[in-house]
């Protein structure tokens, strides 16, 4: 059963909600069964809605319409849980009713306990406008790097893509030396290894709201995420 958002509490800091609030594209926190959990303030001016119109809806639901785009959109979503980047130009719907042409770029990560949530940008685009990819990848990296949770951005064949500082200063592990790498992991404990590798390889197939593991740091410190 989905919990409601009030009960879910949100992995943000007040310093990276202020950060998130004010960015100039409209960016959507999503969570289990593709929920809303937060929307910035040019969500609201893009779309139309307010976040308390919104918060707990799933996202497919709230930018498109029975049909093509609704399938479209819920693909989006599935490939998000498993772990894949979304970048697509497509045609989305505002409050009133109106479509228009978007950019969209999904993003899936794991905050330091576990939980996995998806941040989706949505840039407006005249149509017959390319994507620009490099003003995404900028905001996304600088949402995951103000967070103050541990994020580990994975691939879908395991190997690291990203992690951020909260995550280097909770492992002892800097980016450079474990980008790429893949399954096992240095932190993943020596006696878990195949509970951890079964738990992570589910969530991809099946997806997961919240994973709980046992880990070692660099120092050899077991913690629980």
């Amino acid at each position: 059963m989905v919990r409601s958002v009030d009960e879910v509490p949100l992995p943000v800091s007040s310093l990276f909600g202020h950060f998130f609030d004010y960015l100039s594209e409209a960016v959507v926190m999503t969570g289990q069964n593709d929920q809303i959990l937060r929307v910035n303030r040019s969500f609201t001016e893009m779309f139309g809605y307010t976040p308390s119109e919104v918060t707990g809806s799933n996202i497919d639901d709230v930018v498109t319409s029975e049909g093509h785009l609704k399938d479209e959109a819920r693909q989006f979503s599935a490939a998000n849980a498993s772990g894949k980047s979304i970048l697509a130009d497509t045609m989305r719907r505002k409050k009133d009713g109106s479509l228009f042409p978007v950019s969209v770029h999904a993003i899936p990560v794991v905050f330091g306990s576990g939980r996995k949530v998806n941040f989706i940008i949505y840039r407006d685009r005249p149509e017959g406008e390319p994507q620009s990819l490099g003003r995404d990848e900028q905001i996304s990296a600088a949402l995951l790097e103000h967070s103050p949770n541990p994020i580990l951005v994975i691939n879908p064949d395991t190997s690291i893509r990203y992690v951020n500082r909260s995550f280097e200063k909770l492992t002892g592990y800097a980016l450079q030396e474990i980008a790429g790498a893949r399954i096992p992991y240095p932190w993943w404990s020596g006696d878990r290894l195949e509970i951890n590798r079964a738990g992570l390889l589910d969530s991809f197939e099946n997806g997961a709201d919240k994973i709980e593991y046992l880990f070692r740091s660099r120092s050899g410190d077991p913690f629980w995420i």
